[in-house]
């Protein structure tokens, strides 16, 4: 990283990783080095903040760091001056964060972990510690796959959530299991999470569902299970691949 201070990087990433900033990025990451967009975001709520002490009790008066009507950090630094420090390094701030996601998203080494029948596999990438688990669900031709994106992730992982990482982290675990089962859009909630199940359904739609498809909304069935499940899951690779041919 660039020589900048360590309060300064940790300030900055705390800043990146507050839930004000991941309303106005849309749940971006704010250090991503393949976008523009998201760092000038950031960095226009990063110099529109401020520290302000606040009564907090028994421990008295603590800084806080304020942007808009929302408080992002407390009790940081001891001294609210530094927040003139703290904009004046704040390019070279990004620039050492953007760097870290740069080499971190270049890493290609992933551990796996498979059981003996094939029906559960974890795969973490190494630098980032960004995993995925899946496991197979239900019996004979019921089987889907069930994804836990969080299982005991290393406390640094979001950092680097929205870097493409995510997405070769779900390819290796499918490979593994090789490519047997289909993955429901089930229990997906975060916009972060719904981008890459979208991004992964228009390069694999009859495996993997999208949590929003206007092709898959044309296959919707009647009747029986096939209702329940909707149209991606009732309907056959086939019809699947027909309608989502030369989609956008």
């Amino acid at each position: 990283m660039l020589n900048v201070a360590d309060w300064v990087i940790d300030l900055t990433e705390r800043v990146g990783a507050s839930m004000e900033v991941y309303r106005v990025l849309g749940g971006r990451n704010p250090f991503d080095p393949r976008r523009v967009t998201p760092i000038e975001e950031f960095r226009r709520i990063a110099r529109e903040g401020w520290f302000e002490e606040k009564r907090r009790g028994d421990r008295g008066s603590v800084p806080e760091w304020v942007a808009g009507d929302r408080i992002i950090i407390a009790n940081l630094q001891p001294d609210p001056v530094a927040r003139e420090q703290w904009v004046a390094s704040l390019d070279d701030a990004i620039a050492a964060l953007r760097e870290d996601r740069r080499t971190v998203a270049a890493s290609t080494e992933f551990d796996v972990s498979l059981d003996s029948d094939r029906r559960m596999v974890t795969v973490e990438h190494r630098a980032s510690g960004l995993k995925v688990e899946m496991t197979v669900d239900g019996v004979g031709g019921r089987e889907w796959l069930k994804v836990d994106s969080r299982p005991h992730q290393r406390p640094t992982a979001d950092r680097y959530r929205g870097l493409g990482i995510g997405r070769r982290v779900y390819l290796r675990a499918m490979a593994e299991l090789e490519w047997k089962y289909r993955m429901p859009h089930r229990g997906v909630a975060n916009a972060e999470a719904l981008r890459l199940r979208d991004s992964l359904h228009r390069d694999y739609p009859y495996l993997i569902e999208a949590g929003s498809c206007p092709q898959c909304d044309k296959l919707k069935l009647d009747g029986g299970d096939k209702r329940e499940l909707g149209g991606w899951a009732a309907a056959s690779r086939e019809d699947i691949e027909k309608t989502h041919s030369g989609a956008g």
